[in-house]
């Protein structure tokens, strides 16, 4: 299970790194070219993005979780 989980998170993590930087190009070209809050306005996009996923964060457990019991 845990091998399928690192090979999730990887694969999670390349999309990220493809699709990343084409979203934050065109949202820096349509705030340019629509004069967005002075062509600034993809930092501000961002930063909301940023501040949701912190917000989201904060619902996650404070601890580890409590290991698991092998059933084998």
């Amino acid at each position: 299970m845990l091998g399928a989980t690192c090979g999730l998170a990887q694969t999670v993590a390349s999309v990220q790194h493809a699709i990343g930087p084409a979203i934050a190009a065109a949202l820096f070209s349509f705030s340019l070219e629509n004069n967005i809050m002075g062509g600034h306005g993809v930092f501000y996009v961002l930063t909301l993005c940023t501040l949701a996923l912190l917000w989201l964060s904060s619902y996650l457990p404070p601890g580890r979780w409590p290991p698991e019991e092998d059933i084998d």
